[in-house]
């Protein structure tokens, strides 16, 4: 008998984080297990649409500001989207709500 035992695929994106400087929940990173960490995306987009953070590195997390890296967006809710692989090769696309509470 040939017992084969899948990974289980669990990810989880935060809701909201607080890049104010206090040394806690400063970075946006979703996270789980059984994903393929080379075929990851994660976008993150302001109220008009305007992409404003993109990584393909899943240890790279937003840390609430512009892409000119010096400027902070402010309080509010911006969209995520992430598309990653299971390591059963399913993809899986999420899009979710992300608040930034300074």
């Amino acid at each position: 008998m040939l017992v084969v035992i899948k990974p289980t695929f669990t990810f989880y994106i935060p809701n909201s984080f607080s890049p104010n400087n206090d040394g806690r929940n400063e970075m946006f990173l979703p996270y789980g297990t059984g994903w393929d960490t080379d075929n990851y995306s994660m976008r993150i987009y302001n109220r008009w649409g305007e992409m404003i953070f993109s990584t393909t590195d899943v240890n790279h997390g937003w840390d609430g500001r512009m892409p000119d890296g010096v400027t902070e967006v402010q309080q509010g809710v911006y969209s995520v989207k992430v598309w990653i692989k299971g390591l059963d090769g399913q993809d899986h696309e999420y899009i979710r709500a992300v608040h930034v509470i300074r």
